[in-house]
């Protein structure tokens, strides 16, 4: 990896996390050299400008969270057991998510919302791509006659997005773990009697 690369990566590594904590308007140059320890020009030597640090700070952290979750379920074979693995996936990471300042794709969505296109449009297609996978396994399981033929594939992904970021948010936000663990228990409860 040429130089240049390499502190194109140190300075996604290092602004990742505040990214996501401070979002864009928040984030300030200073918290960019402060935690790089590199001047603007090393900065902006390296990106165009603060738009596309952000862009690749959600990048990392976004590519963080699915390599997880890919690896994870790419060991199950049964649509049920690849639900029931993202839900175990998504509680084993509970605490390296809020370490990092929640999920990167709420943050991002919520802090971009009606103030930038650019960073919004990532989060949409996140969301959009997380709800077509469990989307994909829940048909799997239906071809398979692993799930009822009744269930409505559309209504449970969305359903598993809004619960699991929902439980996900008000447990950052109030410091107490039982939203989201009552969350994961009603998805889990779905997918072993509902389904």
């Amino acid at each position: 990896m040429s130089k240049a690369k390499r502190t194109k990566w140190y300075i996604i590594e290092k602004t990742a996390e505040i990214f996501n904590k401070k979002g864009f308007s928040g984030t300030s140059l200073t918290d960019m050299t402060s935690a790089t320890k590199l001047t603007k020009g090393s900065i902006y030597g390296n990106f165009e400008n603060k738009e596309e640090v952000a862009v690749a700070a959600f990048n990392h952290n976004y590519q963080n969270l699915i390599k997880r979750f890919t690896r994870n379920l790419n060991e199950e074979k049964t649509a049920k057991g690849k639900l029931l693995t993202f839900l175990k996936t998504y509680e084993d990471a509970y605490h390296d998510i809020v370490m990092l300042g929640g999920c990167p794709i709420l943050n991002n969505a919520v802090d971009s919302d009606d103030t930038n296109a650019t960073l919004n449009s990532l989060s949409v297609k996140a969301f959009n791509d997380w709800n077509n996978n469990i989307h994909a396994i829940i048909s799997q399981g239906k071809s398979g006659r692993e799930i009822k033929d009744t269930i409505d594939a559309n209504y449970y992904a969305d359903l598993f997005i809004a619960t699991i970021e929902g439980g996900l948010a008000i447990s950052k936000s109030t410091g107490d773990k039982r939203y989201f663990d009552h969350a994961i228990q009603h998805l889990r409860e779905v997918v072993e009697t509902v389904f």
